[in-house]
Formats: C-alpha cells, sequence, structure tokens
C-alpha cells in the first residue's frame, strides 16, 4: 500500500500558525492555543507529540528565515519563562533521537554547556517539501560512491562545527544500516569496527578515491571522533597497533621520530576490494601532487643525436622499454629489486631529459617527473615524507594507468651522492632522506630513471641499485655536423663545418640558439641569420667557459 502524501502547503502553513500562535504563550497544550487541527497534522507526520512540535516549528521557522537559534532567544519565544527550559530541552534531545534535528558541535570557548544545542535536520525540510514521511527516512542510495559522497559530507559538517560528533555518527550509522546491502559495506561487518573507525577506513577510501594516497591521519581522526578524548584514543591505538584497521590490514600508517601517528592509506587489501572493476575505478581519477606528470600524448617527437656506442645503448633500453619486452625483463628479474632502473650520468646539455621524454613516447608511458630541489625541506622529517610521498604517488600512477609510467628523478645530484659522516642533526637528516631512498630503489618495481651531471661523486650503495648507466659525453664532430644541419638546413655545407670547427657545442646548447634566433627573427625581419649564429654560439661558448661544476651531493666538512 502507498504511503499517504501530505500537502506541503497545508504543512508549512501549519509550521508556521504553530510558530505564530506559540510566540510570547507558555508551553500550553494545543487546545488552550487553538493549535489542535495544526498539532495533529505534524504530530502524524513527524511522529512527535505537541511540545516538540512546538519546539520543532520553531527550529523549521528560524531555519528558514536562515536565523542562528540561541537558548534565551528560544526561551523569550515561549513565554520568556525559565520553567519551560527542561521541556523545550528534552524536547530537543527527543527530535534529535527521532532525526528531526541534529546535535550541532559545542562551543570551543571552554565553557561547560549544560543543554543541548541543534540545527534543523535536512531531511526535516525534505520531508516538508515532499509533503512525504519516507523522505523523513535515510533512504537507500545508488551505489557506493553515493555513501562515500554522502560520509564526506556529514564528515566536513562536523569539522566545520555544523554537527556535533554524535550527530555525525548517528547519521552515519544510519546510512551504513540503509545501505548494507552494498558488497564493500558487507565485507567491512566481518572485522566488528566501531563507527569511529569505519569512519576513518571510508573517509580514508573515500581519498583514495581523489588519489590522495598518503592522507593526514591526525587530521582524519580529529574529525571522525566524537570528540578528542576519543580522538587521542583512536590515535594511541594505532600507534601502539591494537586497532582492529591495524591488525586486519585495513590500512597503514608511518609514525614520524617522536612515535607520533603521522600519515595513513588503506592498504593492499582495501584497495582490491573497494576499488574493483565497474566501481571506484570508474571515479578514481588520477592527480599529480608531488611530482609533474608529463602525459604521453603531449611529448612532442624530436630527432635525438648521439655518438655511436651511445646511440647503440639507447636503442637497446628503449627497446626494452616496449611493453611485451618490458613484462618479459620484469619476470625474468631475480631477487628483491625487480624495477627497470637505469641512471643517465654526463655532461650537461647532452640530451639526457630529453631522452626520457622520448622513451616515454615511444614506449606509450606517461612520465612522472619529481623536482629534487623541492624534496629536500628545512624541517625535521619532511625531506624523507617527501621521498615516501613521491613513491606512493607513482604506486597510484601503476594502478591508475594500463602501462607503467616512468619515474624519473631528474638531476638528482643532492640525493644520491656519497653520504658524510655525521656531524650534526643536518647531516642526519640528509643521510635518513638518501637511507629511505635506497630502500625504495631495493623495494622498486617500475621503471625508475636518475639523471645526473657528477656520476664521480655517486655513493656505490645507489651505483649498485641501477640495473643499467649510461654515460652521455659531449657529441663528436660527425654528430655536431648532424645537428647543425638538422637545425640550420638553409645553410651551406662548407659553412656549417667552418662552424662545426670552431664552436663544439652541445645538442641543449644549440637548441637555446635556435630558439634566440627565432625570437630574433620574429622581432627584426631584416637581421642576418649568419651574423646572428655567430653571436649566440660565441656567446654559448663564453657561458659554457665559465660555468663551474658543483660538487654532488654534500660536502664532508674539514
Amino acid at each position: 500500500m502507498p504511503a499517504k502524501k501530505f500537502d506541503p502547503t497545508v504543512l508549512f502553513q501549519s509550521c508556521q500558525n504553530v510558530f505564530n500562535k506559540t510566540k510570547n504563550q507558555p508551553i500550553k497544550p494545543a487546545k488552550e492555543l487553538d493549535l489542535e487541527q495544526e498539532a495533529a497534522l505534524l504530530s502524524k507526520f513527524f511522529s512527535a507529540n505537541e511540545t516538540e512540535i512546538y519546539v520543532l516549528a520553531y527550529y523549521i521557522n528560524k531555519s528558514m528565515n536562515d536565523d542562528n537559534i540561541f537558548l534565551d532567544k528560544m526561551i523569550a519565544h515561549f513565554g520568556d519563562d525559565l520553567a519551560q527550559l527542561p521541556a523545550i530541552n528534552q524536547s530537543i534531545y527527543s527530535l534529535i533521537k527521532k532525526g528531526r534535528l541534529q546535535e550541532k558541535a559545542k562551543n570551543k570557548n571552554g565553557k561547560i554547556e549544560a543543554f543541548v544545542s541543534a540545527v534543523i535536520h535536512p531531511r526535516t525540510i525534505q520531508g516538508l517539501l515532499k509533503g512525504s514521511k519516507e523522505a523523513l527516512k535515510s533512504k537507500p542510495l545508488k551505489n557506493f560512491i553515493d555513501l562515500l559522497d554522502a560520509i564526506e559530507y556529514q564528515v566536513n559538517l562536523k569539522s566545520n562545527d555544523g554537527i556535533s560528533g554524535e550527530a555525525l555518527h548517528a547519521e552515519v550509522e544510519s546510512l551504513l544500516l540503509t545501505n548494507k546491502h552494498f558488497r564493500e559495506l558487507k565485507w567491512m561487518e566481518q572485522f566488528n569496527l566501531y563507527i569511529t573507525e569505519k569512519i576513518i577506513l571510508l573517509f580514508l577510501v573515500y581519498e583514495a578515491m581523489q588519489n590522495i594516497d598518503l592522507s593526514d591521519l591526525p587530521e582524519i581522526i580529529g574529525k571522525a571522533a566524537k570528540n578528542k578524548q576519543e580522538s587521542f584514543h583512536f590515535q594511541n591505538c594505532l600507534i601502539t597497533k591494537v586497532s582492529p584497521l591495524i591488525f586486519h590490514d585495513l590500512i597503514e600508517i608511518e609514525s614520524n621520530q617522536f612515535m607520533q601517528c603521522q600519515e595513513g592509506c588503506i592498504s593492499r587489501r582495501t584497495y582490491e576490494q573497494f576499488f574493483h572493476e565497474g566501481n571506484l575505478l570508474k571515479k578514481k581519477t588520477f592527480y599529480s601532487r608531488v611530482c609533474n606528470l608529463i602525459q604521453n600524448e603531449k611529448i612532442d617527437q624530436e630527432p635525438l643525436f648521439y655518438n655511436e656506442p651511445i646511440a647503440k645503448q639507447i636503442a637497446t633500453l628503449t627497446n626494452a622499454m616496449q611493453e611485451p619486452n618490458y613484462l618479459n625483463l620484469c619476470s625474468s628479474i631475480k631477487g628483491s629489486n625487480k624495477g627497470f632502473t637505469l641512471l643517465f650520468h654526463g655532461s650537461p646539455g647532452t640530451g639526457k631529459t630529453a631522452l626520457v621524454k622520448q622513451m616515454a613516447l615511444q614506449s606509450g608511458r606517461h612520465l612522472l617527473m619529481a623536482d629534487t630541489a623541492s624534496i629536500k625541506n628545512m624541517y625535521v622529517g619532511e625531506s624523507e615524507k617527501n621521498i615516501r610521498r613521491i613513491f606512493k604517488e607513482y604506486e597510484s600512477a601503476k594502478k591508475h594507468f594500463e602501462l607503467h609510467p616512468i619515474l624519473l628523478f631528474n638531476e638528482a645530484d643532492a640525493l644520491i651522492g656519497k653520504r658524510i659522516t655525521v656531524s650534526s642533526s643536518v647531516d642526519q637528516m640528509n643521510n635518513a632522506m638518501q637511507n629511505i631512498l635506497l630502500q625504495y630503489l631495493e623495494d622498486f618495481e617500475g621503471i625508475f630513471i636518475a639523471t645526473t651531471n657528477l656520476p664521480a661523486s655517486l655513493d656505490e650503495a645507489f651505483n649498485r641499485r641501477f640495473l643499467y648507466k649510461v654515460e652521455f659525453k659531449n657529441p663528436d664532430k660527425e654528430i655536431r655536423m648532424q645537428m647543425l644541419q638538422h637545425h640550420f638546413p638553409q645553410l651551406t655545407q662548407p659553412y656549417l663545418k667552418q662552424l662545426n670547427e670552431r664552436y663544439p657545442l652541445t645538442g641543449a646548447q644549440l637548441m637555446n640558439i635556435n630558439k634566440k634566433i627565432l625570437v630574433e627573427q620574429l622581432l627584426r625581419p631584416e637581421a642576418d641569420l649568419k651574423e646572428l649564429l655567430e653571436q649566440f654560439c660565441a656567446e654559448e661558448r663564453a657561458t659554457l667557459s665559465k660555468h663551474k661544476a658543483q660538487p654532488i651531493g654534500f660536502m664532508k666538512r674539514a
């Protein structure tokens, strides 16, 4: 039998009449206030007694006018009689329990509040607008993604002091009960989690869906817990590994050197349960936060020129990076380090970074470029945390993209240099950062490339982590000639040969020169090409002669 429908206009008019006729009146039976018809209708619709209807009508009126609700003003509305306070307070509690109101967060001014504060529940207004008692109830959602969105909304509402921790827990409990048919919730039931633990886990799943692979756990726990005491309790449970979230392998946490719970993410076990085909994978998007994502389709093809020995090595590596060969290589490599790890070292401007981009383009892979300069941080533990974030992001990219992307540490001199004797806390942090990087490389599965201009100072431990090491030397005369012919095909062979003899330039220098000439010709169309070329070649050589190489890593103190 279909549920009875109520006329929304009559419902709102009844609420307005109740508000008007209870104004400046102590709480009385509806008959004495000439509200019998309105009270009967609203009591039937909201399943509430007369006093509760008076209080609820007050909340509805104030919410419609976007007014804040204060206890003294409510008492003033009901005849300005303090004797009404117990009945009002009891009605608010009852309406919260029935889901017509939501308990509001306590003030953070240190004052003890003896009386409950509340806000109108959104479903109360929805029910009135639709004239449906069914709309007052928590209804099943279409899919699990909608459930995560609904929980995230409630968590943030509590975080912004819109509702209390108790209201958050009540609402999430209602959502989980109404949607208990979802496969993911059925899987969670076996672990007998507290509601706070359920919210923490589901919020981490929500953030994983947003590609946040390392979340601020204290912040999430603070949002999920009813109060500070419960927040501290659950943080301690995670640190001491007595939480079911840990011993059931549902989440992973990372603690700092002070044994504080810092960051966390869902475990592989949880990921496989929630991000199954046809569910969250469809909505999960990849956002690069700590690396620069260079998408394969946005890499321009460009010819690169290398000396013959290097060209042969490059051809081998490029071929190995094609997907069928790469998969065979990964399955054949034994031991803990199954990654395809490469070190490109040599003089500046010899095409190390450019080659990585072309390898990504030719193999159909995306490129994640880590900014090694920004990894080091002045704050204790932050550099190590940045290393972890980079590799976490790479793992997420591997799961998201069809082919394993390339992780590039460009100009990694400061990260892979020789470790030094510890004589200060800074030295200790630098060594700790390098030790973490070494451990990640030891267990790495994927494609990792580091570039450096100063291989002589490479730490031996890092040297062992690289499967291939390719030295990029300055181009010889024949290769330089090929590059000149490519950039300046309009000039004669004899002139280019003469230029090649006088200016032994690298590929990067020639690209800079070509760009400068394009700018000059746009600004001064009458400019002579040969004059510009002579000028910029001389400038590049002068700049190179002034350049002094800086040592890799951190110098040992005298």
